[in-house]
């Protein structure tokens, strides 16, 4: 994003149209596509970067209790070019017994359970990696050029982060 908006403050480049997370009033962060153009002044340099704002081409790929890509999304991106010529590796994460949780303490107390397992892996990947919401108690997390203990690794940080607040069982 700053990359971006560099060039067109030097006047590189006059459409600026980007995806990225936003925080929006409620503190919570959301998918917006950002897409504008470039007003010039008199003197051909740049004066105001004018577009719109929108969530609307994210309605269908975003999780609505986390923030994060959805499966839809992750589907797409697997058969895209770009991520069909990498060597990757995908990490499929089940939240343990969250249907119990949810009959046992309610809707509430199961919600802040994958939120909670959502910030934690949103703290913990890198440029490359990618992280999904996939469905109601799975994430994964898609790797690019890493070994398998590499994964291990991650895992095994990740159960360090939670501390037994809640278990994950995982495959790669």
């Amino acid at each position: 994003l700053v990359a971006d908006l560099t060039q067109i403050r030097r006047g590189e480049k006059k459409l600026h149209d980007m995806n990225y997370r936003w925080v929006n009033r409620l503190g919570r962060p959301v998918w917006i596509n950002c897409r504008g153009n470039v007003i010039d002044d008199e003197d051909g340099t740049p004066m105001v970067l004018l577009g719109r704002v929108s969530r609307a081409s994210f309605e269908n790929k975003v999780n609505k209790l986390t923030g994060m890509f959805n499966r839809r999304k992750m589907l797409e991106d697997s058969i895209s070019e770009q991520f069909m010529s990498k060597d990757g590796h995908i990490l499929l994460l089940g939240l343990d017994r969250l249907l119990k949780s949810y009959s046992q303490y309610g809707r509430e107390y199961m919600e802040n359970i994958v939120e909670s397992c959502a910030r934690y892996l949103e703290e913990m990947v890198t440029e490359k990696q990618a992280v999904y919401h996939a469905e109601d108690a799975v994430f994964a997390v898609c790797f690019e050029g890493v070994t398998r203990e590499e994964i291990q690794n991650f895992y095994d940080e990740l159960m360090n982060k939670i501390q037994k607040k809640f278990t994950i069982t995982a495959v790669a």
